[in-house]
């Protein structure tokens, strides 16, 4: 049996025997369903793990889709980005598989002019049950959008280069600009 879970929530942190504990099991190395938890069950929360179950507290239920991993016990491994947890297939509505995932760099369409186009990481992929497709919340360099995109505003973008971001910066000088020339 599991030993009496530790207080583990995205407040706290992750704690060491809460990690040592996902890395001993063995789950698929590639996502079998993507879904959301759109609920919480009335019947308490025995299809959570006993270590995981303050980390899914803090984030279910919501609109959240998560990537599962099937396990060879009687738990599965669900990850959003870098939050991880292990559940049973219980509460689990599927969604169709995410265009984009998070960490994906994207470019916003201009969409015509409507807006100005501009590079971003996918922060979060979200589910619109009202629409039945997939929202993304998006990340530029130092601040999050506040509006979620729809997979049509967005385009598969890779990095220029390999290695870290470049990022250029304007110059500003305390010389004029040069005069301009008269028209002959």
């Amino acid at each position: 049996m599991f030993a009496a879970p530790s207080t583990t929530s995205l407040r706290e942190g992750r704690t060491a025997e809460r990690e040592a504990s996902i890395r001993d099991e063995d789950f698929a190395s590639r996502p079998d369903a993507y879904g959301v938890f759109p609920w919480w069950p009335a019947d308490d929360a025995h299809w959570l793990h006993p270590y995981d179950r303050p980390l899914a507290e803090d984030c279910l239920p919501g609109d959240r889709v998560w990537r599962r991993h099937r396990g060879e016990g009687e738990f599965d491994l669900v990850c959003h980005g870098g939050i991880r947890f292990r559940a049973r297939g219980a509460m689990w509505l599927e969604v169709p598989p995410a265009r984009f995932w998070i960490g994906d760099r994207v470019e916003v369409r201009s969409e015509y002019g409507v807006r100005m186009p501009f590079f971003a990481r996918i922060a979060e992929v979200r589910w619109d049950r009202r629409r039945r497709r997939h929202r993304y919340l998006l990340e530029r360099p130092g601040r999050l959008a506040l509006s979620l995109h729809d997979e049509s505003e967005l385009v598969r973008r890779r990095p220029l280069v390999d290695g870290p971001e470049v990022r250029i910066e304007p110059t500003m000088t305390d010389e004029p600009d040069p005069p301009l020339a008269p028209d002959a």
